[in-house]
């Protein structure tokens, strides 16, 4: 699922309709609604952006704000405009994974998925870290271990000062273990539920488009008397 779109249009039972009978050229209006549309649509992204911070608590990927960067129009006939959303991702987090096969979301040329289990993780591939293997490590929401990729065990080096034939140098001590820690869960598939809010509602966006139009004819009407 990668983009979302809609359609304005001044034919049918729309709200655009009525206004279409003011003008000989339906373009304008569109035109008009089309940029309302994207600024509206825009406006909501940016909220929802600003609304959404990450759970894991590490550096945002900011999702929304650039889905807002990604919204446009393009007229599709002289009546029709399309709304679009051209951000990989927006419509499964739209939808969710209802409309997938057996209703989840499962790798395509992987054999799992990587779910961040770090603050770290989130916004990055597995393959951006050098030193991870698979393994098991615990889920303190699960109350159990599971399977994942973690940090891969060194031996820790502790550099001090030692006496070496009369003289003082730095030597290197072993100072313990690191690593075993998960940084991504893997899983075969998930599922996600749809999240409405991802988008305004129909009402609030035709409101935007249709009150944009009627302040467009109401100064063609002003220019005309």
């Amino acid at each position: 699922m990668s983009g979302l779109g809609f359609r304005v249009s001044t034919k049918g039972d729309t709200g655009l309709a009525p206004l279409r009978k003011r003008v000989l050229d339906s373009r304008g209006i569109l035109n008009v609604g089309g940029r309302a549309g994207r600024n509206a649509l825009q406006k909501h992204l940016r909220a929802k952006n600003t609304s959404s911070p990450n759970k894991l608590g590490g550096q945002r990927t900011n999702f929304y704000a650039k889905a807002a960067d990604a919204v446009n129009f393009r007229f599709i006939s002289n009546d029709e405009v399309v709304l679009s959303i051209n951000a990989v991702g927006i419509a499964l987090r739209y939808y969710g994974t209802a409309g997938l096969p057996g209703g989840r979301l499962t790798p395509v040329s992987a054999k799992y998925l990587t779910i961040p289990a770090t603050a770290e993780a989130h916004g990055k591939r597995a393959g951006e870290f050098g030193d991870l293997e698979v393994g098991y490590a615990y889920d303190p929401q699960l109350g159990r271990e599971r399977l994942a990729l973690v940090r891969r065990e060194a031996t820790v080096l502790v550099y001090k000062r030692r006496k070496v034939d009369g003289v003082f140098k730095k030597v290197a001590l072993p100072g313990g273990k690191q690593g075993g820690e998960a940084v991504f869960w893997l899983v075969r598939s998930v599922k996600m539920e749809g999240d409405e809010t991802v988008l305004p509602t129909e009402f609030d966006l035709i409101e935007a488009v249709v009150s944009a139009v009627e302040e467009f004819l109401g100064l063609l009407d002003e220019r005309a008397a």
